[in-house]
């Protein structure tokens, strides 16, 4: 081998060393930090993207809060509307502590009229009525109304069991065009219930919802009752069309 090949070989052994510490030194200092969203269990974490430094494993796990695809609107006079939604928590060991929703009113041609925000919370395995009144809207314009959760916040629920409340003695009472359901709340274990909402939803001799509203308890402690009055808008429409036989009412509480 002549002396001009073996300076080419060298010159070509150089490179590779000088391309392999340079290759290793660029890796080094321009990989990615570890994060929580990267996809890689990494950083001490349990599973991939979660524990160690990253949210539980376990709150990964759990499963969404659920809007109800169906939602009601009421015409409540004044160009104004109100709408209630539902929405359940699927997970048995984890209050949805505070979650944010958003009903979206759309008119028959699918143009959004209004959205209307708000926060709420929701017990492990319970279902709450989110009700949003005074809405400025004609009902005429109104053709549909969406329901959609957003951002949630959890808290495990460290207690062995939840308040047990049932509506008792329900009457729905009309006069003068005014239109209150009474009744008990009764809390029938040990613990205690808080921001106890009763939500009565009215309906006429077909069994067609016609208006809802709610009423706030703060709290029930074990094995105490409640008495409740949820009023309606003095109405003589509403008033007329109301079956009192089949008012319904719902309990929640957080």
């Amino acid at each position: 081998m002549n002396r001009g090949a073996k300076k080419f070989i060298y010159g070509l052994l150089y490179l590779a060393v000088f391309i392999l510490i340079f290759g290793g030194m660029f890796g080094l200092f321009s990989s990615p930090e570890p994060t929580c969203s990267d996809g890689i269990q990494n950083q001490g974490e349990e599973g991939i993207d979660c524990g160690g430094p990253c949210s539980s494993c376990e709150l990964l796990s759990l499963e969404p809060l659920r809007a109800s695809s169906f939602t009601s609107v009421f015409p409540a006079g004044n160009d104004q509307v109100v709408v209630l939604g539902r929405v359940t928590n699927p997970n048995d060991n984890y209050l949805a502590e505070k979650f944010s929703y958003t009903f979206h009113i759309y008119d028959i041609s699918g143009n959004l009229l209004k959205e209307v925000n708000g926060t709420d919370s929701v017990a492990p395995l319970g279902r709450r009525f989110l009700f949003a009144s005074g809405i400025q809207i004609p009902y005429g314009q109104v053709d549909t109304v969406t329901l959609e959760t957003g951002e949630t916040s959890w808290e495990k629920v460290i207690a062995d069991g939840a308040p047990v409340l049932s509506a008792e003695s329900v009457q729905t009472e009309i006069k003068d065009s005014q239109i209150k359901v009474t009744g008990t709340i009764k809390n029938q274990s040990s613990f205690r219930a808080k921001d106890v909402r009763v939500t009565a939803i009215l309906f006429d001799q077909y069994g067609i919802e016609v208006f809802a509203s709610q009423t706030l308890i703060s709290s029930i402690w074990g094995f105490e009752d409640s008495d409740f009055a949820v009023l309606f808008p003095r109405n003589p429409d509403l008033a007329e069309s109301v079956d009192p036989s089949r008012t319904e009412v719902f309990v929640s509480s957080s």
